[in-house]
């Protein structure tokens, strides 16, 4: 059993909402506006069966188990069964796809999705003129994607890239595919309609202080985030073997005079979802802000790499082998292997340990005393509302930084600094803070403004239960003031 991340809280919390209002409106009056197609789905799931995070967590269950079905068959129909086969087990056995998997939150979602735009938008580069089926699937998957996190963005400039590449600019011409693309562009205005509601939260608010985007060219902070998701030592025979199978791909298309129509078919999808990984890549890399790099928000083209990672494996083996069942006894045999390399990995996947903020909700919840608690995420199974939103909380050292990180925080979303006075519940993890603030949960006797905490110590690593003495309110005052 792994306990909830932090962030799965907020998922659950903003289901509850949907339940009880319809919409994620969380009671500080923020909308979350994140991940809301996961919101909805998660909320349905409560209310089709009961309201715990095991159940929270079946969307994302179910979605993981529809990736391995759907990498597999993109494998298949593009390649060969064998590749659809390697790469089913690759992505069934990936560390990051496995945590994403078991969560309440959207980034397993995201890949099934994603996953399945990009497959549709492929099938309507092959063929721009055929039907509308591709078209349309593809519209239908990117819009379900984009509804469950705004940085399916990235996809759109190598979607979009592929088609001129393939078919030039004529391909514009053709009703199935400039309809897809009006499709995408309304769609990306109707997120972007809601990502502007609210001025706490909104994209513009988040923007002006952790940008989500611009020129930033932070090349090294995006090595940092991702290299080690493609060069880790157990890991780099599937970059490795991804890169033969681009590079005779590329040669050969190099003897074809650049015509890509040209190529083969398993060419043509190796130089495809090589384009995509390599687009959202440099993207992430030179205009997403350096502050939202991080591993999970590449989990969802990592399908692409280990489709490219088969299909090499399996070029080589096919050169090596002629006969079909010496060819699938060592697709078997390679496969076995990759396990064998992957599989610390995976285990470590399966046995890691969360920070424990249940327990710290769960203290709260007992010793509370009628004490506002600031804080975007509170645990459902409380049934306490946060008394202010926590926005932009870089707590770093106390008391300073937090004192000033709350000029931006009040109820109902008001920017303006709330008249609080008395003492205050803060749900943190304490690691990196002031060596005196090591464990959970704190005494209730709370620090001043000029001092640290007492808590008990426990661990280094794990989320206390705060309670907390805003700058210029007097020690003895313990009923705090109603904020604006």
């Amino acid at each position: 059993r792994v306990d909830l991340h932090v962030d799965e809280f907020t998922t659950l919390w903003a289901a509850r909402r949907i339940l009880e209002t319809g919409v994620p409106v969380m009671p500080s009056g923020v909308l979350y506006g994140r991940g809301l197609l996961t919101s909805y789905l998660t909320a349905g799931a409560l209310a089709l069966l009961e309201p715990t995070a095991f159940v929270g967590r079946l969307p994302s269950v179910l979605a993981g188990a529809a990736s391995i079905i759907a990498i597999f068959a993109v494998g298949r129909r593009e390649w060969t069964a064998r590749v659809g086969l390697l790469a089913a087990v690759g992505l069934m056995l990936l560390p990051e796809a496995i945590d994403a998997a078991g969560r309440a939150r959207f980034y397993g979602q995201l890949l099934l999705w994603t996953l399945l735009t990009l497959w549709a938008a492929y099938r309507m580069t092959r063929r721009p003129d055929g039907s509308w089926r591709a078209p349309l699937l593809m519209a239908l998957f990117f819009g379900l994607a984009l509804f469950t996190q705004a940085e399916t963005v990235l996809l759109v400039p190598g979607i979009v890239l592929a088609l001129l590449l393939w078919n030039g600019p004529r391909v514009l011409r053709h009703p199935p595919v400039w309809v897809s693309l009006l499709l995408l562009g309304l769609l990306l205005l109707a997120r972007y309609g809601v990502e502007s509601l609210g001025p706490v939260d909104s994209f513009d608010a988040v923007q002006s202080g952790k940008p989500y985007v611009g020129l930033f060219l932070a090349w090294r902070t995006a090595w940092d985030a991702y290299a080690h998701l493609f060069l880790d030592p157990r890991r780099i025979v599937w970059t490795a073997f991804g890169a033969l199978a681009v590079c005779v791909a590329a040669l050969r298309l190099l003897r074809l005079g650049g015509r890509l129509r040209a190529l083969s078919g398993p060419d043509q999808a190796t130089l495809y979802f090589a384009l995509q990984l390599a687009s959202v890549g440099l993207l992430m890399a030179t205009v997403v802000g350096p502050s939202w790099h991080d591993g999970r928000y590449i989990l969802f083209v990592q399908p692409a790499w280990l489709l490219l990672g088969a299909a090499g494996i399996v070029m080589t083996l096919d050169l090596i082998w002629a006969s079909g069942r010496a060819r699938w006894a060592m697709t078997a045999a390679a496969g076995g292997v990759l396990v064998w390399l992957i599989w610390p990995l995976t285990l470590g996947a399966l046995q890691q340990e969360t920070e424990g903020y249940a327990a710290a909700f769960a203290y709260v919840a007992q010793h509370r005393a009628g004490r506002p608690w600031p804080h975007p995420s509170p645990l459902p199974a409380l049934g306490l509302s946060c008394d202010y939103y926590a926005w932009r909380l870089t707590m770093h050292r106390m008391p300073s930084t937090l004192t000033r990180a709350w000029s931006t925080a009040g109820r109902s979303c008001s920017c303006a600094r709330p008249r609080i006075c008395g003492w205050l519940w803060l749900v943190a993890n304490v690691s990196g803070w002031s060596p005196t603030v090591t464990g959970w949960p704190a005494a209730t006797t709370a620090p001043t403004c000029n001092s640290s905490s007492n808590s008990s110590a426990r661990s280094t690593a794990w989320p206390i239960a705060w309670s907390w003495l805003p700058t210029g309110c007097a020690q003895a005052r313990s009923t705090p003031a109603v904020a604006a």
